[in-house]
């Protein structure tokens, strides 16, 4: 199967520290401490950013509904940041080689809305990635069950824990947390059922195809 390159991956995780730095470094609220721990590296003082872009509860989220979409492009302090890019890296760059960078938008997308739809019933104000990084992962675990010779085996030892305890030790800190992830997790599971199939078909048509032109060939020589 052919390999594809990295590139939307690390759009994806430019996108989210250019917009981690304009909240918390410039776009920040009168009297906050850029440089203070809180700030920083707990995420207490919010951007403006954050505040007009993270998820709120369901019953304070009409009309503001672009909050669905702006809150998986925002972190809570550079812990946060930090690990989901990396967890998006390990996973997505993966993920990606495998079906390409639009399908791996897409999931990010729809996963990240599908989490950030269910969360919303239970929240009342929060940030991040990580339902949708895991929509990816979810996607990925379909790969290494159907193709684990190709999406799994081959990669790295260290890449390989990285992956798995970031889908792990993060639903230790919270029930909230944990809705969100496991809903994304669902939603790529779906998409890794739907494009696997999907990779297998093609993959059939094309072996038929090779298959009636090598006949073809063999029967303009005859």
């Amino acid at each position: 199967m052919k390999r594809r390159n990295s590139k939307s991956t690390y759009r994806i995780i430019s996108l989210i520290i250019v917009v981690f730095l304009i909240d918390f470094l410039v776009l920040n609220q009168e009297g906050t401490k850029v440089l203070s721990v809180d700030h920083l590296w707990l995420g207490n003082q919010w951007g403006y950013l954050t505040k007009y872009g993270r998820l709120l509860n369901v019953s304070a989220m009409s009309p503001e509904w672009w909050r669905l979409l702006t809150c998986m492009f925002l972190h809570a302090g550079i812990p946060h940041l930090v690990v989901n890019c990396i967890g998006l890296y390990s996973i997505g760059s993966i993920v990606e080689q495998r079906f390409g960078g639009k399908k791996l938008l897409m999931i990010y997308l729809l996963s990240g809305i599908g989490s950030a739809m269910i969360t919303m019933l239970v929240t009342y104000g929060s940030v991040g990635a990580s339902g949708a990084i895991y929509g990816i992962g979810g996607t990925l675990l379909i790969l290494i069950i159907k193709d684990r010779k190709n999406s799994w085996s081959t990669q790295p030892l260290l890449k390989k824990l990285i992956i798995v305890a970031y889908l792990i030790v993060p639903n230790l800190s919270g029930v909230n947390t944990l809705i969100a992830h496991e809903t994304g997790l669902i939603i790529g599971i779906l998409f890794g059922l739907v494009l696997v199939a999907s990779v297998r078909e093609d993959r059939s048509k094309e072996q038929a195809r090779e298959k009636h032109m090598k006949i073809i060939a063999e029967e303009e020589r005859l």
